[in-house]
């Protein structure tokens, strides 16, 4: 079995989730002299949208069950998935944080307001992105 063969798979049951990382990603690149907790979000969420992107080119490249199987047993799949549905509320939450320009004092002071809120959203990502090098890692043994 070869890595491309598993990259795809791990793209194939993580699709779902991708628009809405990307989207999110999207939304905070825009958010322009952002404070530290918005930063580390999006370097966090960078680094998955980033590795998902790579693996796109091979989506639908697998039609081998026992890759799926292998895939759905490393637990990627529902991480990527709940971290996509996790980045659709934070998004939701963000959006009524913002409500004038990203660069607005009374905007940084929501943020500051909501800094847990947002490390945690930060932490969901960073545990989906080690999920997914960890099953790249694992599958291509």
């Amino acid at each position: 079995m070869s890595g491309i063969g598993e990259a795809a798979a791990i793209i194939g049951v993580a699709q779902a989730a991708q628009q809405s990382i990307k989207s999110t990603y999207d939304f905070v690149q825009a958010i322009r002299d952002a404070p530290e907790a918005i930063v580390g979000f999006r370097d966090a969420i960078g680094n998955l949208e980033g590795r998902l992107k790579s693996l796109t080119f091979l989506d639908g490249d697998v039609k081998d069950a026992t890759t799926h199987a292998e895939v759905e047993m490393t637990g990627v799949g529902p991480a990527i998935n709940a971290c996509g549905e996790a980045c659709v509320g934070f998004q939701r939450q963000l959006d009524t944080w913002i409500k004038n320009d990203s660069g607005s004092l009374r905007d940084s002071v929501r943020i500051v307001l909501h800094k847990k809120t947002i490390n945690k959203h930060r932490s969901i990502v960073e545990t989906a992105d080690k999920r997914l090098q960890a099953a790249i890692g694992i599958l291509t043994l």
